[in-house]
């Protein structure tokens, strides 16, 4: 009977555990290498389950750029320092972090640094 239960919570551990996986893979970015980009803070949504900070980058020709960082959660964050009211529009940043494979303007944030010196890891 020990051995029945057993594989029972084994199994259901497993199920359940499979979603999660899932939700947290960070396939879809390219994690060999790392980028650096500069630009303006336009809008932070500090909300669950990730912290988006929303910037636009001037590329060489002086085209502006939609750029999306992604980090982890609100509660993260906070235990690093970074709250809702650290970055505002207008603030200057340069981003660490690893580019969505597929080319777009995504990217999964290691590090902020703001113009005025503080910097977080995220």
């Amino acid at each position: 009977m020990n051995k029945v239960f057993a594989v029972l919570a084994i199994a259901g551990l497993l199920i359940a555990d499979g979603p999660l996986f899932g939700h947290h893979s960070n396939t879809i970015y390219d994690m060999q290498h790392t980028i650096t980009v500069q630009g303006s803070v336009t809008a932070v949504e500090f909300i669950n389950p990730h912290v988006q900070v929303r910037f636009d980058v001037k590329d060489s020709q002086g085209k502006v750029e939609k750029w999306v960082g992604i980090t982890g959660p609100p509660n993260a964050l906070r235990r690093a320092g970074f709250d809702r009211n650290t970055l505002k529009p207008g603030d200057q940043i340069t981003v660490d972090g690893h580019r969505a494979k597929d080319g777009t303007t995504v990217i999964e944030i290691e590090k902020i640094v703001k113009a005025d010196g503080p910097s977080f890891s995220l």
